[in-house]
């Protein structure tokens, strides 16, 4: 019995690490690796200004917030609500955007459970890589991301990470996202001169649950004027 589950666990680590080699190697023909390809999905804008243009779509009405970070101000600074829906925000909109945004986080080492990984798609377009992210290193914005199965696309025809797409795999209980169902699809673009990846667009749906019922949400982060200091 002991030889049997011994062979078993054997052959599932011989299988793991064979899956693991052949994604290493499809991204390395992009000029990626599952490093890169973990910093890149939640990309770090710590040496970056930039601003953002948030809407967030309900049935029964629409908030646009605009807003922009700062890398040179202290942690818990970085994030400024500039206008909520064209006005100057209210001292309760801006409580609620710096909860959101501005809280002091721990170290953040991003990484991909390695055990997760495969190949979803590999066509003639494009190269579709399935992950998860480890918990432990996520940013407390993103930590709802170890529940979501992740897929990375890469163009082949440009040779570059296009987008990533997640899906909760079970419900989500904790703050900042309650709800049984969401889809985040995140886009990017490609600095030349940097040779990094910054975040474009993030696109959230979900269900959440309001005044007794389930109501669709749709937030939609738009990312621009990139700036390193």
């Amino acid at each position: 019995m002991k030889n049997l589950l011994f062979g078993l666990l054997l052959f599932i680590s011989v299988s793991l690490t064979a899956q693991q080699n052949e994604v290493d190697s499809k991204l390395k023909d992009y000029g990626l690796s599952v490093e890169v390809l973990a910093n890149s999905i939640v990309a770090s804008h710590s040496q970056y200004a930039f601003n953002v243009s948030i809407t967030s779509d309900t049935d029964s009405e629409t908030v646009v917030e605009k807003a922009k970070y700062d890398p040179t101000m202290k942690v818990g600074e970085r994030w400024l609500l500039l206008s909520h829906n064209g006005h100057e925000p209210s001292r309760k909109e801006l409580k609620d955007f710096n909860k959101r945004f501005n809280r002091k986080e721990k170290d953040i080492n991003r990484a991909i459970d390695k055990s997760s990984l495969n190949i979803e798609l590999d066509d003639k377009n494009y190269l579709v890589v399935g992950f998860k992210y480890i918990k432990s290193g996520l940013p407390a914005r993103y930590a709802f991301l170890a529940n979501c199965k992740g897929k990375a696309f890469i163009n082949k025809s440009t040779k570059q990470l296009e987008k990533a797409e997640f899906v909760n795999e079970k419900p989500l209980k904790q703050w900042p996202l309650k709800t049984d169902k969401l889809s985040l699809l995140v886009n990017y673009t490609y600095n030349e001169a940097e040779q990094i990846y910054l975040l474009e667009k993030e696109t959230f749906k979900m269900d959440v649950e309001a005044f007794g019922q389930m109501v669709p949400l749709k937030d939609v982060y738009e990312y621009s004027d990139y700036t390193s200091l």
